[in-house]
């Protein structure tokens, strides 16, 4: 699923690229298609991320299940045509639209579902995001980012809209752990730039298109459907630049594993498919420290 890099000197912002990695192929039912990426996918320990989707769903695929102890994120790109049905038992029914962010951190429990609309072609990202410790036992809470609200930043060939956190200027405040998420398109030969802060790991997919990422002296190239990442460290630039007409993701977040403490992991449970739907289409998900 990926390849490694060569050997790089222990320490330096070389060795902070990681290597290049393939989302895996994922069909349930007849409905819902995607590229997947779990903790197992990477070499490196991805906390606080747990899982990426990249999905279009075109019909009911997944009952109504549980979430404990993490953030769900889901990202609707503008390119999607009608709604997701959201309904959960924070928030009640919310009706998604194509360039929204519907954002539900579970706390202690919550509820949910999401299915499209009659007609909907649903093209969107989910992440799946450890919480703090802390916040395991707190209330849920939910928050919905209208694509309105979200702001762009352009330069030459360049469109960045920044979902979560702050990029220069631009900013929607912050989610859970402070995550930085960037939906963004390059035009060949341009270049994006990116100041990732000190503490801070980061993921760069690119959903379509192939482009190069330099951090200091280390290079990786990346094809649509590849993933690398960036250790945490000292504060440094991440550069994307496109050989061809490019989008891509760029995630950033602080860790948010407590020293001394075991990881955490991922649990999946419960047969809650939707009929016609492979039993573990659907599940419980949840975090739970490990004895």
């Amino acid at each position: 699923m990926g390849t490694q890099p060569a050997s790089e000197p222990t320490g330096s912002n070389t060795a902070r690229l990681g290597r290049v990695d393939a989302g895996v192929p994922r069909t349930v039912g007849t409905g819902f298609t995607s590229l997947q990426f779990s903790a197992s996918v990477f070499e490196r320990d991805t906390d606080p991320l747990v899982m990426l989707d990249h999905f279009v769903m075109t019909g009911d695929t997944f009952a109504p299940h549980m979430h404990q102890g993490i953030a769900t994120l889901t990202l609707l790109f503008e390119d999607s045509r009608g709604r997701l049905i959201n309904r959960d038992t924070v928030s009640g029914t919310v009706l998604l639209q194509a360039g929204d962010l519907y954002r539900l951190a579970a706390g202690n429990s919550t509820v949910h579902e999401q299915r499209p609309d009659a007609g909907a072609r649903i093209h969107a990202l989910q992440l799946f995001v450890k919480l703090p410790c802390a916040l395991h036992r707190t209330p849920p809470h939910a928050a919905h980012l209208g694509r309105a609200e979200v702001p762009v930043t352009q330069g030459p060939g360049y469109r960045v809209r920044t979902v979560l956190g702050a990029h220069g200027d631009a900013g929607t405040g912050t989610a859970a752990n402070e995550m930085l998420l960037l939906d963004g398109r390059v035009e060949p030969g341009a270049q994006f730039l990116h100041h990732l802060a000190r503490d801070r790991k980061a993921w760069l997919y690119v959903m379509s298109g192939q482009l190069e990422t330099r951090v200091a002296d280390g290079v990786r190239t990346l094809d649509a459907g590849q993933m690398t990442t960036v250790g945490a460290g000292q504060a440094i630039d991440v550069a994307i630049h496109a050989t061809t007409t490019t989008r891509f993701i760029l995630i950033a977040v602080e860790p948010v594993q407590v020293p001394g403490r075991p990881a955490a992991v991922l649990r999946a449970a419960l047969p809650l498919a939707m009929p016609g739907a492979p039993a573990s289409a659907a599940r419980l998900l949840s975090i739970e420290e490990t004895t």
